[in-house]
């Protein structure tokens, strides 16, 4: 994933002309390829909460000193993983061995989901892994895009139709509990977490008070793209049923 966001950026010194791009032919089948490494990286244990991990053989203060993994899950971590995996397979060839691994994988994941989803608001929690206890709390950017991912798995075949009530309950839940309209016809989706990192200064430690005491705010467009894309999935969901 590194390697992806170093080649954007590339592209925006090619654009700032600040660095010449020689264009030629490839096979796509080696990146596909890489692309699908990266994911089984990541999720080696299908249905795995995911977390970050480091790789600096325990020099980094927040990670364990044996498997290098961040005490917790992060939802919107979570949630981008997810939409990650439904968006590329969209440039996955059928018959690509990867791309039936990535499915697994992803199953596996909102197999989880369904285990952790709340029963009241049909969300999910910031820190998945702690669901339900003290000081925790649902969560809209990272509901939004297991919202989304779900929807568009079922509508292109990726997951059986059998799954689609969970996104219908998560979707339902975020316009029930955490979207509000004012009398000017304003729309505001409330409760998501401005932003959540790991080191830095000051240092982020990754610990439940960390995630849990980062600030939210209303209509963050890390959880409003992911809502507007879970609508617009809903609005494709509806038309198909008429």
């Amino acid at each position: 994933m590194l390697r992806l966001v170093n080649r954007i950026l590339d592209f925006r010194k090619a654009q700032s002309r600040k660095m010449r791009l020689r264009i030629e032919e490839f096979p796509p089948g080696s990146y596909i390829s890489e692309i699908c490494s990266d994911f089984r990286k990541i999720a080696e244990d299908k249905g795995i909460l995911l977390d970050v991990r480091d790789e600096s053989n325990g020099e980094t203060v927040w990670a364990d000193s044996i498997t290098g993994q961040a005490p917790h899950a992060w939802g919107r971590a979570m949630g981008w993983f997810s939409m990650a995996i439904v968006d590329v397979l969209d440039f996955i060839p059928a018959e690509h061995p990867g791309r039936a691994e990535l499915i697994n994988i992803f199953t596996g994941m909102v197999d989880t989901l369904i285990s952790i989803q709340d029963p009241v608001t049909g969300g999910w929690y910031q820190v998945p892994d702690r669901s339900g206890d003290a000081g925790n709390y649902i969560e809209t950017s990272c509901t939004a895009m297991f919202a989304y991912s779900v929807f568009k798995a079922v509508r292109m075949g990726y997951l059986d139709e059998n799954y689609l009530h969970v996104a219908q309950k998560a979707y339902k839940g975020l316009i029930d509990n955490f979207i509000t309209v004012d009398d000017k016809g304003v729309v505001t989706l409330t409760r998501t977490c401005t932003v959540a990192g790991l080191g830095g200064d000051p240092y982020r430690d990754g610990s439940y008070e960390y995630y849990i005491g980062e600030e939210t705010r209303d209509n963050d467009p890390k959880g409003v793209g992911p809502f507007i894309l879970a609508s617009l999935e809903y609005e494709m969901l509806l038309k198909s049923e008429i």
